[in-house]
């Protein structure tokens, strides 16, 4: 077994304690649980200051030293994203320049932002709903979906869209129209059911009618 992408030291020895239920370690569990969280944990810096300690390295003091390292880390992460420049200028080339040497140095695809991975559990866009095409994980302004115009012969007189000044609050797009719950009623094999519109954003805004 191996420590997981996304998941902790901690995590780590809770799936490795539930398997060594299963084999005949007896009184040797927490050292085969030690020798293998140090093997088989994702960091080599974590893994040199492990070893550092030697056979005195007790399965809760490596937990302790492991909280330690991945709380400065994710201290160290979130301390470089705060960091990034907002000064601008107004030359042209200077703002190519900027803008080429930021994608050359690696931006996240969920986010657009530099400083680190898509993978990183720290991401801004982690668990956010794009106010684009309503996909989990990833902000408007780095969607790759195509939105689908709206038909000429459409019913719709106009709509609103209330945009927020953060890219991490929601968005809402309203139809114009008494608003009836969001239900319908379908009829199924003959029979009628009541169902709710689900129309891919986070609020339905519908009238009945339409």
């Amino acid at each position: 077994m191996v420590q997981g992408e996304d998941e902790t030291i901690d995590q780590f020895e809770i799936r490795l304690r539930c398997k060594a239920q299963q084999c005949d370690y007896g009184d040797q569990m927490e050292a085969q649980i030690r020798d293998q969280i140090i093997s088989k944990c994702c960091s080599n810096e974590l893994r040199r200051k492990l070893l550092e300690k030697g056979q005195t390295l007790t399965l809760q003091t490596l937990q302790e030293i492991a909280r330690n390292y991945e709380t400065v880390k994710r201290q160290t992460q979130s301390m470089s994203l705060s960091s990034v420049s907002v000064n601008r200028v107004d030359d042209r080339r200077t703002r190519r320049n900027s803008r080429d040497t930021t994608l050359s140095g690696g931006e996240c695809y969920r986010c657009g932002r530099r400083g680190h991975f898509a993978r990183d559990p720290l991401c801004p866009a982690r668990g956010k709903k794009c106010s684009k095409c309503s996909h989990v994980g990833h902000f408007a302004n780095v969607c790759k979906t195509k939105v689908k115009e709206i038909p000429s012969r459409s019913r719709v007189q106009y709509m609103r869209v209330d945009e927020c000044k953060e890219e991490e609050d929601e968005y809402v797009f309203a139809v114009a129209g008494d608003a009836q719950g969001g239900k319908i009623t379908v009829n199924i094999g003959g029979i009628p059911v009541e169902m709710i519109i689900d129309s891919g954003a986070s609020t339905n805004v519908i009238s009945q009618a339409l």
